[in-house]
């Protein structure tokens, strides 16, 4: 048998293995040689995926560490920042908080507060209103506001004014005009009422002229009906009937009118006098 070197380590002699000696010792124990090539090297990575596993799993643990804080302190500062924002502002005087802008400027302005659904109260208010300003061929606004009770600072739940502009549809629905369902969902939010000519007149931004002429038409027959408090005479029997006044057509019966302008307004006024008020002013705005 040929003599093997040997390895001097630390003044020990350690004899060197053999690959005879690890295949005697790989029979013994009922193993081949190709199991030390393939299971030792898949034992070594699966080492690895674990390894690489764990640091994943902690990097990523970092991640959203400092990805949280981030936010956090985002939020902290947005916040922070529209506190300041808000509470910093200086509260606007009463008329520039009351400011509207009108289709067309004018001369007076009368404020008049109503309760949702309070037609016979509503009513009341406009037509004194009417009676007290004396109009000089000068308009003047009607600006519409809601009542509601204020019970943290009044003791005896009397109604304050809300400060916010009545809508359309609250004045529409309080006043109980009653145009067809197609027309209403047509009209803007904010409504300009008027006194022009000794009459009422609304002024009404429109969103579609063409369903708004379909509404207005379908609603011809019972707008008088609808307008008699308002217009305090008895309905009038004359048709409605198409009328240019100032280049726009119109349509005018004996005691009411309505017209839509530029595709932006309709208006409807109770006498045809006060319908030719308003769009000359429109026209010159």
């Amino acid at each position: 048998m040929a003599e093997f070197p040997f390895q001097k380590k630390a003044d020990t002699i350690i004899p060197l293995r053999t690959m005879r000696e690890d295949i005697a010792t790989l029979s013994q124990r009922g193993r081949s040689p190709a199991d030390m090539v393939a299971r030792e090297p898949a034992s070594l990575l699966l080492g690895q995926k674990e390894q690489l596993a764990r640091e994943f799993a902690s990097a990523r643990r970092w991640r959203v560490a400092v990805i949280g804080g981030v936010i956090a302190a985002f939020m902290v500062g947005a916040g922070t920042i529209a506190f300041f924002l808000f509470f910093s502002r200086a509260p606007l005087p009463d008329e520039e908080a009351m400011r509207v802008f009108l289709p067309f400027p004018a001369v007076h302005q009368e404020e008049v507060a109503f309760r949702l659904g309070d037609r016979e109260g509503f009513l009341s208010l406009l037509i004194q209103k009417k009676q007290r300003i004396t109009i000089a061929q000068q308009p003047a606004f009607l600006s519409l506001r809601l009542f509601s009770l204020d019970v943290a600072r009044t003791s005896n739940r009397q109604a304050v004014p809300t400060g916010r502009q009545a809508s359309t549809f609250e004045v529409f629905q309080t006043l109980r005009l009653r145009p067809p369902s197609s027309l209403l969902p047509v009209f803007a939010q904010d409504m300009y009422p008027y006194i022009l000519a000794d009459a009422f007149v609304f002024v009404i931004p429109i969103k579609d002229p063409e369903k708004a002429l379909e509404g207005f038409l379908a609603w011809e027959p019972f707008m008088a009906r609808d307008f008699i408090p308002l217009l305090r005479v008895e309905a009038p029997t004359e048709p409605f009937e198409d009328r240019i006044i100032s280049n726009v057509d119109a349509r005018v019966s004996s005691s009411l009118s309505y017209a839509l302008f530029g595709g932006r307004y309709a208006i409807i006024a109770l006498s045809e006098e006060a319908l030719r008020d308003a769009l000359e002013r429109l026209a010159k705005k």
